[in-house]
């Protein structure tokens, strides 16, 4: 219960940051500024991919190993080399995309824009503070979860990050320029991080002692962890670079438009975060133990709570969504109802996917990842290269739903070859709902025909709902 609670404060922090942050940047930047801001964020989210793919390795061994009941010290020590390693080419690659030529070259900023707004001190300072975040969180103080305290860690993961909205919005409101906020970001982290060293190091010390590092068996871990660097470039690609993409091959100013309406649709899949952090121990668990079972009815447990909320929102949402964007954005931007549907349809498959993708990191299956992670990103990045012709953004709406279901179908595969088909039919339902209820939200596109969207629908909610909760059960008791 604790790890549901701090992971609702966690979410709670997640959606303020995601609803404040916008308009008050629209607010007191121009949207060329802001846009810039994105950029950077999305590549410094790619550059801390160098290291996710061996922090979440060295942290599920670590978890694994616990759970059977081996020592965990040599892999700990290991894994604090390895950081070492990966964090000197993490500074090194943001270093030489700092230089406002190379970036230009890529994003297709201008350079002289890039140097008047501050942008290599702005963009070193982000780096700095996102790397030390990145290491302390994914690392550190996952070393609490065998030791069952991942309550925790997503405690102080979530106050970080509510701080750490306040500070944004003040920096905002105060200075109204980036640099001063990137000092503020980069200030509060080193702060933040101490305060909670201090906090937890006597809970690691009852899993490790002393570090003794050695340099061998950290770029043994790094070599072991490639296929899960692989999968996680992939997805971060996908993730993060769009933005970068977007700004390429459209116009940087249509940028904001487009995060804003997939931070809109993304904001359904937070109350899933919820559900999927803390079940993960769990299932590693129940993995190392070959426990099937549990397994499965872990997996369902992910999906009976986030399915019915993520279509119900729609419903709640469409006639009312534009009104509520231009409140949000302060009609600084036009909203478009097509980009938001595919984009929103695309979320019924990610939630179903994520749970599983997750698991498979947190159990060093990579390689069942790959085909998954590369289909989707390449098939998002093809269609947005063949529909930016056409100069609409809704295609690159379009291109992110086409990437999400077929990776799904890729993914289904990798399931059947590797748990058989008998664990494939226990799990597929729920992508067959997704696929329905976006086959209705498509027509609705193509017809916009509000009464046959909503009736069928609603139709196929009722059955889910009449069919997978247990007063069903109840009312036939009843009945005898």
């Amino acid at each position: 219960m604790d790890s549901l609670k701090w992971g609702l404060l966690v979410i709670l922090v997640n959606l303020i940051n995601q609803i404040l942050i916008v308009p008050f940047f629209l607010t007191y930047f121009d949207k060329e500024v802001y846009s810039l801001w994105l950029v950077m964020v999305a590549f410094i989210l790619l550059i801390r991919t160098i290291n996710l793919g061996q922090l979440n390795y060295s942290s599920n061994l670590i978890n694994i190993e616990y759970f059977k009941g081996e020592k965990v010290d040599e892999f700990i020590n290991s894994a604090f080399g390895a950081n070492i390693v990966l964090v000197t080419l993490q500074l090194l690659v943001g270093f030489i995309l700092s230089v406002p030529q190379v970036f230009s070259a890529i994003s297709g900023f201008e350079i002289g824009f890039l140097v008047n707004n501050d942008f290599t001190l702005i963009f070193i300072l982000l780096l700095i503070s996102r790397l030390l975040n990145q290491i302390f969180s994914l690392f550190y103080l996952r070393l609490l979860e065998p030791l069952n305290l991942i309550s925790k860690r997503i405690k102080y993961d979530g106050i970080r990050e509510l701080l750490e909205v306040c500070i944004i919005i003040t920096a905002i409101v105060v200075f109204q320029d980036l640099l001063p906020i990137a000092l503020a970001i980069l200030g509060y982290n080193l702060v933040f991080t101490g305060f909670t060293y201090i906090k937890v190091r006597e809970n690691i010390s009852r899993i490790n002692g002393d570090i003794k590092i050695e340099f061998k068996q950290s770029i043994a871990i790094i070599k072991n962890s490639t296929t899960l660097f692989l999968s996680f470039c992939s997805d971060k690609l996908y993730e993060n670079g769009l933005n970068i993409f977007i700004t390429a091959l459209y116009n940087p100013i249509l940028l904001p438009l487009f995060s804003s309406t997939r931070t809109m649709t993304n904001l359904s899949l937070k109350f899933a975060t919820v559900i999927s952090e803390p079940l993960m121990p769990d299932l590693q668990k129940n993995y190392s133990q070959k426990d099937d079972v549990n397994l499965i009815n872990g997996l369902k447990y992910y999906w009976k709570l986030t399915f019915l909320p993520i279509y119900v929102l729609l419903l709640l949402l469409l006639p009312i969504v534009e009104f509520l964007f231009n409140l949000w954005t302060k009609n600084k931007l036009d909203f478009s109802l097509d980009l938001f549907l595919w984009m929103y349809i695309s979320v019924y498959f990610l939630n179903y996917s994520s749970v599983l993708t997750q698991f498979f990191r947190r159990t060093n299956f990579a390689k069942q990842l790959i085909g998954y992670s590369v289909t989707k990103t390449i098939t998002v990045i093809g269609f947005l290269y063949l529909l930016a012709y056409l100069k609409d953004l809704a295609m690159a709406g379009l291109a992110m739903f086409v990437g999400e279901f077929i990776s799904c179908l890729i993914l289904l595969f990798q399931i059947y070859r590797f748990k058989g088909f008998v664990f494939l039919q226990k799990i597929w339902y729920y992508f067959f709902m997704s696929t329905v209820l976006s086959v209705f939200a498509i027509l609705f596109l193509f017809f916009k025909n509000y009464i046959v969207f909503y009736i069928s629908s609603i139709i196929v909610l009722i059955y889910h709902v009449w069919n997978h909760f247990p007063f069903k059960k109840n009312l036939h008791f009843n009945s005898k």
